[in-house]
């Protein structure tokens, strides 16, 4: 091994040491280990919040894609009947066709934005290897490792609450106009009545959903800065 690889892996073990004795625990062995045992079940709980989040993500996306392509057959359908495409060019289905494209949007969104940091990296294995730490030491370095995962899962987990809660949103959303879209489309029209009473229980619905609790604590957790796609 060259001389720098060694003075490398020595000023790792003096990192890790030096991170260590800065956390300053006066605590015991076995309090370290019941706090990893309670952070290690808070993980799992994050965990699977996400994995939830996600499968609601996908399970949506699949419904948007089959309600787009029904919609392209209603259309083809129409077309190579006796019937005009000018039956289906009415507000609510434009609404409900959008709606549905940004539920699908932002179900992507979702899940590729679900990131997890749980497990020590392959690096840190080897540092906590070489470091020759104590029972103690290695208990301590574990737990203050939970910690940051906690901390970072619990982001992803405020980021993602409202953003699913936004794509089911939209799907109800795209599905009631799609509703009235259809109506219309068969009808010519259809009272006034019918669809101040479809938005007003769109709103009971969108007030029921949490979403201003939720976007609340994502002004609370994160700077909104960091928000920028740049």
């Amino acid at each position: 091994m060259s001389q720098s690889g060694s003075d490398d892996e020595d000023a790792e073990k003096t990192e890790m040491k030096k991170a260590i004795e800065e956390l300053d625990f006066q605590g015991d062995t076995e309090a370290l280990r019941r706090l990893t045992e309670e952070s290690k079940t808070t993980l799992e709980y994050q965990i699977q919040s996400l994995d939830d989040i996600d499968s609601k993500a996908i399970s949506v996306l699949r419904v948007n894609v089959l309600l787009i392509g029904l919609l392209f057959t209603a259309a083809s359908f129409v077309a190579d009947s006796s019937l005009t495409l000018s039956v289906l060019d009415n507000s609510a289905l434009y609404v409900g066709i959008l709606s549905l494209l940004l539920s699908s949007a932002l179900a992507t969104l979702t899940y590729t934005a679900s990131d997890t940091e749980v497990g020590i990296e392959e690096e840190k294995i080897g540092e906590v290897i070489d470091s020759d730490l104590t029972d103690k030491e290695f208990e301590l370095a574990v737990a203050h490792s939970h910690r940051r995962w906690i901390w970072f899962n619990n982001r992803t987990n405020v980021l993602n609450a409202p953003l699913i809660t936004l794509t089911n949103i939209l799907l109800i959303i795209g599905l009631t106009h799609l509703g009235l879209g259809a109506y219309l489309a068969l009808n010519g029209s259809h009272p006034h009545v019918v669809a101040i009473g479809t938005w007003i229980l769109l709103i009971v619905f969108i007030a029921a959903s949490s979403i201003i609790k939720q976007v609340n604590m994502v002004r609370e957790v994160f700077d909104l800065a960091e928000l920028k796609p740049w």
